[in-house]
């Protein structure tokens, strides 16, 4: 039996109880979160979407959907944050683990998903963590121009 259909209560309850969040393994919670994501990606490919619009339509509805998968995704992000009060040692691990070996997965939906799922994970933790000074700072390239070199004109002779 796969894991999803042996665990398939596990989404509504995760998705209604945010206390649920801190005494699931990282692995249950991964679960879910790819559960739901394969969900709407087959959802959008039987209403005739092509792949790639169907991971994007599936990653923006997660994105909408307000609690659930929104709400899943943001803790998961925080378990691999050392400076977040939800941070679990091991999790970060744990997570590209799961989503790794799904991607590594016979079935292309399933690679399709893990991948979208471990991206948006990813790029948010990156730029939760990035502090905005960072953020917004330049590229140092030198003079902060932009052109990748030093100073002015450079003349002829």
């Amino acid at each position: 039996q796969e894991p999803s259909a042996a665990i398939s209560w596990l989404g509504p309850l995760v998705k209604e109880d945010s206390g649920t969040l801190d005494v699931l393994p990282v692995t249950s919670l991964c679960e879910v979160l790819f559960a739901s994501q394969r969900a709407m990606l087959e959802a959008a490919l039987a209403r005739g979407a092509s792949v790639r619009l169907a991971i994007a339509s599936a990653a923006a509805h997660g994105a909408r959907s307000g609690g659930g998968d929104e709400r899943l995704a943001a803790f998961l992000q925080n378990v691999m944050l050392p400076s977040s009060p939800s941070y679990r040692a091991g999790a970060s691990h744990t997570l590209l683990l799961f989503f790794v070996r799904k991607m590594a997965a016979p079935r292309t939906h399933d690679r399709a998903t893990a991948s979208s799922c471990l991206s948006s994970l990813l790029l948010s933790t990156e730029q939760r963590a990035r502090p905005a000074a960072f953020a917004a700072a330049p590229p140092p390239d030198g003079d902060g121009d932009g052109n990748g070199g030093g100073g002015g004109g450079g003349g002829g002779g």
